[in-house]
């Protein structure tokens, strides 16, 4: 662990969520401090905002499991030294209706379990685009399959090959334990 991770255990957590519905959710299991995006248009004036409060929060990011949320996810990262992610399962974050997806429609007991499972930064590059395609995660036929297994087995939200490279090296997820886990795969 590093220096700067050792010192960051004793801060608060500040949450960033997309919507006021989210924050009406999360407000049920954390009584901490909570900033929106407003959406995906997120402001330089927001990104500079978290930037700032990084100093003495631990941000964490609890974002749609949907493509708006992943964006606006990478773009904060981008812009945070330490940021925290937390993943919700995009079936877990259904309207009753099926026809929207937000963290608004994640149950309390589904969301407090998540909030246990925070996902940070750890910059491994042990696990290449070639050994993803020795897994069966990228290049043949089931590969989607396979790699939904794997985002849902380390919480990483659903991902495309060169996503879930990304994501297993930035949460130190190694091949060897995804190995491990693929033998639970069955077809």
């Amino acid at each position: 662990m590093r220096l700067s991770e050792v010192s960051r255990e004793t801060f608060p957590q500040l949450y960033v969520v997309e919507g006021k519905s989210d924050v009406v959710k999360l407000s049920q299991s954390f009584t901490g401090p909570i900033l929106t995006t407003n959406g995906s248009a997120v402001s330089k004036a927001l990104i500079a905002q978290l930037v700032a409060l990084e100093a003495t929060y631990n941000i964490v990011l609890l974002l749609d499991p949907d493509g708006p949320g992943e964006k606006i996810r990478r773009l904060i990262n981008d812009h945070l030294k330490y940021p925290i992610h937390i993943f919700v399962p995009k079936e877990h974050a259904r309207s009753n209706n099926k026809k929207k997806i937000g963290i608004e429609h994640v149950s309390r007991e589904t969301l407090e379990q998540h909030l246990l499972e925070p996902k940070t930064i750890h910059l491994d590059e042990s696990i290449s685009m070639s050994q993803l395609m020795k897994m069966g995660l990228a290049g043949i036929d089931g590969a989607f399959q396979r790699r939904a297994f794997v985002c849902d087995t380390f919480n990483l939200g659903l991902a495309n090959a060169k996503t879930l490279r990304h994501k297993l090296q930035m949460f130190g997820v190694t091949q060897e334990q995804v190995q491990h886990a693929l033998k639970d795969f069955h077809e």
